[in-house]
C-alpha cells in the first residue's frame, strides 16, 4: 500500500512495479507542489498531479485524502490488510493507527539527512537554505513525524545546483536506498535501524507559492539560492503592476555600494537587470520568461516592460 504525493512519487511507484510490487491501494492529498497563497484565486486551476493520472492509468485504487485520518480510510486499509505501508513524499505524517494495521509496519524514503530537514519540500528547502550537501534517508515511521529510526541513508552534493538538476540525483539514490529497504525489511518483521538525534532535528516550514516570490530584502546570495530551490520554473516578482517570471539570474559583484530600498531597479549591469537587496548587494536577472513560455534576455525585458532606473520590484 503507497502513500505518496509530490516529486518522488511516481518514480518510487515506478520502482514498486519494477519489483512487482505493484500496490493495491494509492493514497495521495488533494493538491500537488506548493500549496497555493492566501491570496490566490478561488478559480485558479490546480497543477496536473501525477500520482493521481499514474494510479488511474494503472487501474489501480486510488483514494484522495489530505492527512490520512479519515475513518473510511482506515476501514478500507483494514479491510485489505496489507503487508506494508510504504511512504513516499506524502507530505503528511501518518497516523500510527495506520501504521499498526500492515503486518510489517512501515518504511519510508525522504529526501534528507534525517534528522534534518523533517517534513515535506525537503529537497526545495536544502538548496533555498544554501546548504552544499543533503540526502536520501530509509526509515522506519513511529508515531513522531519524521522521527523513526533510520535503516539507510547515504550523502548528496548539491552546491550551487538547481531543483531540477539535483532531483535526478536525489531520486536515483532514493530508488536505490529503497529497494536495500525492502530488503531488509523482507528479511525480517520488525528491523533495527539506528535511533535520530532530536537535538539535531530541524523541520522544514510549510511551503506556499509566495516562497517562489523573490525575496529582495535578503542579500543577493539568498535570492539566487532561493531561485535554484525553485527552478524550474524559477521565481516571480512584481513591477509596475506587471508579473515577471524570473527563469535565471545570479548574484552580481558590483564595483560601487547602491543604496536605496531593496527591490530597486539599479540599471543593465552584467548584462542583467540589477535590482538592490538587502546589505546593499545585487541581484541580476539573466532572463525573464513571458506567459506564452516565451524568453526573454535583460535588455529585451526592460524595453517591453519599459523599465527605468529607481522602478521597485516586489
Amino acid at each position: 500500500m503507497f502513500f505518496g504525493t509530490h516529486e518522488l512519487a511516481v518514480p518510487v511507484l515506478e520502482k514498486l512495479e519494477e519489483l512487482s510490487l505493484r500496490p493495491l491501494l494509492v493514497v495521495t492529498r488533494p493538491r500537488v507542489g506548493l500549496m497555493p497563497g492566501p491570496m490566490a484565486r478561488e478559480d485558479e486551476e490546480p497543477p496536473p498531479h501525477p500520482v493521481v493520472n499514474w494510479a488511474q492509468e494503472k487501474d489501480i485504487e486510488l483514494v484522495r485524502s489530505e492527512k490520512a485520518t479519515e475513518p473510511a480510510l482506515k476501514e478500507r486499509i483494514a479491510e485489505l490488510k496489507p503487508d506494508l505501508l510504504l511512504v513516499a513524499d506524502y507530505g503528511q505524517p501518518l497516523p500510527s493507527a495506520l501504521i499498526e494495521l500492515a503486518e510489517r509496519r512501515a518504511l519510508q524514503v525522504h529526501p534528507s539527512l534525517l534528522p534534518k530537514l523533517r517534513g515535506e519540500h525537503a529537497l526545495r528547502m536544502a538548496i533555498s537554505n544554501g546548504d552544499k550537501k543533503t540526502g536520501v534517508s530509509v526509515f522506519l515511521p513511529n508515531e513522531e513525524p519524521w522521527a523513526g529510526d533510520i535503516l539507510l541513508s547515504e550523502e548528496v552534493e548539491i552546491e550551487d545546483q538547481s531543483f531540477g538538476n539535483a532531483f535526478p540525483q536525489i531520486a536515483a539514490l532514493a530508488l536505490d536506498l529503497l529497494e536495500q529497504g525492502l530488503t531488509k525489511v523482507d528479511k525480517t518483521k520488525k528491523p533495527k535501524g539506528r535511533k535520530q538525534n532530536a537535538k539535531a532535528a530541524t523541520k522544514t516550514p510549510r511551503l506556499t507559492h509566495r516562497h517562489r516570490r523573490a525575496p529582495w530584502h535578503l542579500e543577493s546570495d539568498a535570492v539566487y539560492d532561493r531561485l535554484r530551490a525553485h527552478s524550474p520554473p524559477g521565481l516571480f516578482t512584481t513591477c509596475r503592476l506587471k508579473s515577471i517570471e524570473i527563469a535565471s539570474g545570479r548574484a552580481l559583484k558590483l564595483v560601487e555600494s547602491p543604496y536605496g530600498e531593496s527591490g530597486t531597479f539599479l540599471g543593465i549591469r552584467a548584462g542583467c537587470i540589477a535590482v538592490l537587496c538587502a546589505r546593499q548587494t545585487a541581484f541580476g536577472i539573466e532572463e525573464v520568461r513571458k506567459e506564452d513560455g516565451s524568453s526573454l534576455s535583460a535588455s529585451e525585458a526592460v524595453a517591453e516592460l519599459g523599465l527605468s532606473v529607481g522602478d521597485l520590484f516586489v
